[in-house]
Order: C-alpha cells, then sequence, then structure tokens
C-alpha cells in the first residue's frame, strides 16, 4: 500500500500538470478576450460571480470538507454519508437558484449593477448544476484521485475557447462570459455523473443529514467568513467605483492568483486530504506541514517578487495596453500573494485537517473586522484602495501567526525561518531586476532578463548548504515533493 508520502507526490504530480494546462489554456483565452472585451464586462461578471460563490457555498453547506476529513467506519458509511450530501446540495441548490430569480433586481442593485436582475437570473443556473458535481469531486480529492480530477477540469478549461472566446468575437459583451461560466458547469455536472467512480442512486437519511451538519455548521459559518473576506472588497469596488475599474481589479487578481497557481493550486488541496489523514499524529502531521510549506515557497516566493518587478511586462502580455492602470494592482497582488499562500492559506489548512474550523473562522472575523473600515475610510481614490487592500492582507498574516501559535504550537518562527532564504534570494534577485532594467531601457532586455533573474535566484540558494542539498534532491526526483 502507498505511504501518505507517496501519495502526495503522486497526487501533487497530477495536480500540478493540471494547473499547468489550466494556465496555458486560461491565460490564451483571457489574453484574447481582454482584447475583445473592454474591463466593464469583467466589472459585470464579477459581480455575477459574487452573488453565485456565495449561493454555491450554502449550496455545499460545508458537506465536501466533511467528505474528506470525516473517518468513516467503513465504506457503506462513506458512500451512504455521499448520497446524502449530493443530494441535499442539489435541493439547496434548486432553492437558491429560485430565490436568485426572485429576488433578482434587488441584488442586481445590490452589487451595483442595477438594471441587469436578468443576468443574475439566467447566471443563476450554475448554482444547481456546482451541486451536481462538488461533492463528487471532493470524495475524489478524499481518495487522492487526482488523476481523474485531471481529467474532469480539463473538460471545464477548455469552454472558455470553444464557447466565450467565440461569443466575445461576435460581439455578445459580458453575456460571452456568462454563457461560458454556465456551460462550463452543465459540461463538469454531466462528465462527473456519467464517468465518476463513484455512482448515484436514490439513498436518503435524516440522521446522518443532522450527524453532518452537527460537524459542518462550523465549515460553513467559517466558509462564509472566508466568502465574506474574498468578496467584500469587490462589493466595496463595486460600491465605489465604477465596473470599468471592478473589471482592472478583478482581472488583475484572477490573472495573478491563475499564475501563482500553477505552484499552489497544484499542492493545497494535496496538502488538506494529506494532513486529514495524519491529523491523529501530531509529530508527523507537523512535519508534512513544514515538509510541504519549505518546498512551496521555493516556487511560489521568486514568481510574486517576479509579478512585482515585471508588473508592466505582465500586463502588457496578458491584457494589453489599454489596461495600463492594471499595473500597481498585479505587482502589489503579486508580491502579497506568495506571502499570503505561505502564511495564511496553509495555516487554514491546517486548521480544517485537525477539524478545527472555530479556529479559521476567528481568523477571517479579526481580519475582516480591520479590512472593512480600513477600506472604506482609506479608499478614496482607486489607487489607494490597491494599496490599503494589499497591506490589509500583511495583518492577516499576523492574525494566521498567532492562532496557529496558540491553538496548535506550529511555530510562527520556524514557519518564517524555513522560507527566510526564498525571500532573501527573491529580494537578491528583484534589486538585480530594478536596476538593472533602470539602467537599461529596452523592451528586448526586459524580456532577456527574466532567465538572468531565475539563475541569479537558485544560484544565491545554491551558496546555502541546506537549500543546496534540496534542490539536488527536487532535480534527482523531478518533483518538489
Amino acid at each position: 500500500m502507498a505511504t501518505i508520502n507517496e501519495k502526495v507526490a503522486s497526487s501533487t504530480k497530477w495536480t500540478f500538470i493540471t494547473e499547468v494546462m489550466a494556465k496555458l489554456v486560461n491565460p490564451i483565452s483571457n489574453m484574447i478576450l481582454a482584447r475583445l472585451l473592454a474591463p466593464e464586462a469583467f466589472g459585470v461578471l464579477a459581480t455575477v460571480l459574487m452573488i453565485l460563490s456565495f449561493a454555491d457555498m450554502l449550496a455545499d453547506a460545508g458537506f465536501q470538507k466533511y467528505i474528506i476529513q470525516k473517518e468513516f467506519k467503513d465504506d457503506l458509511e462513506r458512500e451512504q454519508s455521499t448520497l446524502v450530501a449530493i443530494w441535499s446540495n442539489i435541493a439547496l441548490g434548486f432553492v437558491l437558484w429560485i430565490g436568485v430569480f426572485v429576488f433578482q433586481d434587488k441584488l442586481a442593485s445590490l452589487v451595483g449593477n442595477p438594471g441587469l436582475g436578468n443576468v443574475l437570473a439566467i447566471a443563476g443556473i450554475a448554482i444547481p448544476l456546482t451541486s451536481i458535481s462538488s461533492v463528487q469531486l471532493a470524495l475524489l480529492r478524499r481518495n487522492f484521485n487526482f488523476k481523474a480530477l485531471f481529467i474532469f477540469r480539463l473538460c471545464v478549461i477548455i469552454v472558455p475557447l470553444l464557447i466565450t472566446v467565440p461569443l466575445a468575437y461576435l460581439g455578445y459583451g459580458y453575456w460571452s462570459l456568462i454563457i461560458g461560466h454556465i456551460a462550463a458547469q452543465a459540461l463538469l455536472a454531466i462528465t462527473v455523473t456519467k464517468y465518476s467512480e463513484f455512482h448515484l442512486r436514490l439513498y436518503y437519511n435524516v440522521n446522518q443529514l443532522l450527524d453532518m451538519l452537527s460537524f459542518s455548521i462550523w465549515t460553513l459559518i467559517e466558509s462564509i467568513a472566508i466568502w465574506l473576506t474574498s468578496w467584500i472588497d469587490i462589493f466595496i469596488v463595486s460600491s465605489f467605483f465604477t465596473a470599468h475599474y471592478l473589471g482592472l481589479y478583478r482581472m488583475s487578481m484572477v490573472a495573478v492568483n491563475g499564475l501563482l497557481a500553477v505552484v499552489s493550486g497544484a499542492i493545497v488541496p494535496v496538502l488538506y486530504s494529506a494532513l486529514s489523514r495524519l491529523q491523529t499524529d501530531n509529530e508527523k502531521f507537523v512535519d508534512m506541514f513544514y515538509y510541504i510549506l519549505k518546498r512551496t515557497a521555493l516556487m511560489v516566493i521568486p514568481l510574486g517578487i517576479g509579478l512585482y518587478v515585471y508588473k508592466d511586462l505582465a500586463r502588457s502580455i496578458l491584457f494589453g495596453a489599454k489596461w495600463y492602470e492594471a499595473d500597481t494592482m498585479i505587482g502589489l497582488w503579486g508580491l502579497t500573494s506568495c506571502l499570503t499562500i505561505l502564511y495564511c492559506h496553509f495555516c487554514s489548512e491546517l486548521y480544517r485537517a485537525k477539524g478545527a474550523p472555530k479556529v479559521s473562522f476567528l481568523a477571517q472575523i479579526l481580519h475582516m473586522a480591520f479590512l472593512i473600515p480600513v477600506m472604506y475610510y482609506f479608499s478614496r481614490s482607486f489607487e489607494d484602495l490597491v494599496y490599503v487592500r494589499n497591506l490589509a492582507r500583511l495583518q492577516f498574516i499576523v492574525v494566521h501567526f498567532i492562532l496557529v501559535y496558540f491553538f496548535f504550537k506550529v511555530s510562527p518562527v520556524r514557519m518564517f525561518t524555513i522560507t527566510l532564504p526564498y525571500i532573501g534570494s527573491g529580494v537578491i534577485m528583484a534589486c538585480f531586476a530594478y536596476y538593472s532594467r533602470s539602467m537599461i531601457s529596452n523592451v528586448f532586455y526586459d524580456y532577456a532578463s527574466i532567465p538572468l533573474c531565475v539563475l541569479l535566484y537558485f544560484g544565491c540558494l545554491y551558496f546555502i548548504q541546506p537549500e543546496r542539498k534540496m534542490l539536488g534532491e527536487v532535480i534527482k526526483k523531478r518533483s518538489l515533493y
């Protein structure tokens, strides 16, 4: 039987392939769409997704985390619990879609798009579609079947190229984005239901539902807090600024998150599954946490710092010249994201793996208590809002450091020290890039300097003995994990 480390390595390989595929196709799609559509279209999509994501979260009710984290007594209990979760999700999904349809105009006005209630009503069909597949995908993650997840995710990845881009070219504006989103969720629901190893059948047990809710209620509350933290800035931007600036803000965030997810997106789902299997052995649990943190930092930190230094070049490649106002957001979001992935996202997965969603909920509440008033009172211009939002993420890091130490005795000092060599090497790389680009103002050198920065970064690590050893292991295994 494969060990947990072998499962992590295999799963990470498939999630990495998935993310690479996504980052090959999605950026191409976005690059094309950014040149076909105005930022306003992406602003409309952002407000729609804000409503849909909240509905999806309520429909899930925390059942995904329950299926992944719960230690079932046998296969029958696991199967029955999965069926109860699926049918509950589907029922909630349809109820929420009806709610969106009934209150479409009020919801559209609430998110800053009055008169676009019909857009919300039509887009709402994605809610029950997502409910059909969400729990089955969680079961695959529990079983470390990331090869199947890769296949299903691939179906979603190709939709923008096949549907959204042609519709945008034909002049359908934001409708091309809405239709593409619905089509992607429909295709995912169909493929997961037809080809998943789990066979859907009629079964329901209210007692099992109540048992699941006793676990998942705090997970749901935590998810609501996370949703508020993730989307409150979108709500504020939509309230204070036009759809143009909302599009700039949201697309910059999505682009940066997508680039960093090439690394983090491959390991965060695996991290939760791996830690959940080790939750009863605290020593191995903590060692696995540090092990994955260190190796993720190796790639995430230079990517984040590189985005900050080359923000103008990244924007030009991703979106084109008319999106020049997005430079600051791209740079700062890249810089702060590499830190929040390591010091926030990893801690959140630790809380969930330990079955302690209350701690994650507390982290979100403490962050929101700081984030909301700061953004409201200090965001007098779009640029001010960008700076304030990114600085607020540093407070979130401090919150997680405090909680992870007091509740789980995981050392924030060690978390920082094991990533310090990569931060230091990244700073040296950034200084070289900044001063060399200021001295040689040439677009060809801009591109040529990127591989030079990569060589400098890994060259600095080579002179640190522990890092040299780890780099040798990575090269030998041809895998980070």
